[in-house]
């Protein structure tokens, strides 16, 4: 909670534009100490936030045309905290036909898919993004669940949002039919 207003006759500050984050709430009072009319602005861009009409403004403020500016604001967040259980599941990528030929292209996918609300706090802020991708890496990393892979040797990226395509390739000699599979941590 913060009082933004000091009084001096003649002077006032306005806010005229905000933008709260997602998961986050604007609360503003256009009285000092959190008091008169309140309004509260719920995440998204807010063009013209202005005064408010109120008759005890020439009190507080000596104006005269009964106009408020915001004087007390209360800010909050309430973050989405990742809150999983890792598992591995092994999935097919590509099946291979080794008896016509001796290599296989196909694409893989590298990265993270978050859920919507996740995401949208990582596309507002890099060091935000960045305390995400280390939160579910130290989830993977932990010791609380039975893993096939050393997840606390994986690659970074492997937790940054979104999905790389990457094409690969691989080759048998032996003549059979082959799937190929990735690892992959849900």
């Amino acid at each position: 909670m913060t009082d933004f207003f000091a009084y001096i006759p003649g002077c006032t500050v306005q806010i005229k534009s905000m933008i709260v984050r997602p998961g986050c709430v604007a609360e503003l009072w256009y009285g000092f100490d959190y008091s008169g009319v309140k309004r509260t602005y719920e995440a998204g861009i807010h063009h013209n936030v202005g005064p408010v009409e109120d008759p005890n403004c020439g009190l507080m403020f000596g104006y005269t045309d009964n106009l408020c500016p915001p004087v007390s604001a209360k800010f909050s967040c309430a973050m989405t905290r990742l809150d999983c259980v890792p598992r591995e599941e092994m999935r097919i990528v590509a099946s291979c036909d080794f008896e016509t030929e001796d290599t296989c292209a196909f694409t893989a996918e590298v990265g993270t898919v978050y859920a919507d609300d996740v995401a949208d706090f990582m596309d507002l802020d890099e060091e935000l993004a960045q305390e995400y991708i280390k939160e579910l890496g130290d989830i993977f990393a932990g010791d609380d669940w039975e893993s096939e892979l050393d997840w606390t040797e994986a690659d970074v990226e492997w937790f940054y949002p979104g999905v790389e395509v990457i094409d690969m390739e691989v080759s048998s000699s032996d003549g059979r039919r082959r799937d190929v599979v990735q690892m992959v941590g849900v």
